[in-house]
């Protein structure tokens, strides 16, 4: 069955205009953070974004962690507060976080990106804020060095913003430098960090680990899931051939590319915690879902 069709052309329309008190440019978790912010003190926000979603990068990534909550040192103490607080609880409650505690210096945080994509979601409908997604900025309006009005493209037509205040919260500068104002950059290159998964995993070796692990009980402790980690390592490609890693046990040893790929496609890093520890800390049911998760996304 063929439904009927008849073609249609957009008609030209008027530019729209939208009024806020603030305008945010970016739904990162820096614009959500503004977004919040501004909403709770009563001020009518519009929050900008090209996506067609909510969240930027730290629901983007595969592998989400927050880096910079806490203080470096022995006892690192949180020290970035605001949402960060809610986030925390909230996502904490829900079983949703992994605490990487002394890892480079500091406390860094895993999440489950599907938690906090939610979590900004609920949070952003529970407010006044006026989500503005699929909206690529193409001018800025300014008398002298104070700006005006935003103007943006979208699939319905041109639209224009205009508020008292404006945040920038682009990631690189978008709203100043489309401003015509001056930005400052660094003279040599600064590379970020990419966080990635690799291609061609070892989905066989990483379905043996899945399988193994599975057979454990939930209690069980972190040298029991060790043991288990290296009899499924013991397995080509890892098995070490070399004779050079020595076992207590006797045993073939493993190669460390093993435990490097376990890291990398799990946890989006090159090294890590001694596994069988991380395992028990993170919960067998956690770790099984992450393997699947990464065989998923490398099928």
């Amino acid at each position: 069955m063929s439904p009927k069709t008849h073609l249609v052309r957009r008609a030209p329309a008027a530019v729209r205009t939208l009024g806020a008190d603030i305008a945010v440019l970016g739904a990162g978790i820096a614009g959500i953070s503004a977004a919040l912010a501004a909403a709770s003190l009563g001020r009518r926000v519009v929050l900008i974004d090209a996506a067609p979603a909510l969240g930027g990068q730290s629901v983007g990534a595969m592998v989400g962690t927050f880096c910079g909550l806490f203080a470096n040192g022995p006892s690192p103490r949180q020290v970035t507060h605001g949402i960060a607080d809610r986030i925390l609880a909230d996502l904490g409650a829900a079983g949703a976080l992994h605490y990487l505690h002394r890892r480079r210096n500091t406390t860094i945080v895993q999440y489950k990106v599907t938690a906090l994509a939610r979590w900004i979601e609920e949070a952003v409908r529970g407010t006044s804020v006026v989500p503005l997604l699929g909206a690529v900025l193409s001018a800025v309006e300014r008398d002298g060095r104070r700006l005006k009005a935003l103007r943006l493209a979208t699939r319905y037509g041109e639209l224009e913003v205009k508020a008292a205040g404006f945040v920038d919260a682009s990631g690189d500068a978008a709203l100043a430098w489309s401003a015509g104002l001056a930005v400052r950059e660094p003279v040599e290159p600064i590379y970020g960090t990419l966080m990635f998964t690799l291609e061609g995993v070892e989905r066989a070796a990483l379905t043996d680990l899945r399988d193994a692990l599975s057979q454990l009980p939930p209690d069980s402790t972190a040298e029991r899931i060790q043991e288990v980690v290296y009899e499924v390592g013991r397995r080509p490609p890892f098995l070490d051939t070399t004779g050079k890693i020595k076992t207590r046990d006797g045993k073939p040893g493993v190669s460390l590319e093993w435990f490097n790929m376990l890291y990398q496609v799990l946890l989006g890093q090159e090294k890590g915690p001694r596994f069988g520890s991380f395992v028990a800390l993170y919960g067998l049911g956690n770790t099984i879902e992450m393997i699947d998760g990464a065989l998923a996304r490398s099928a």
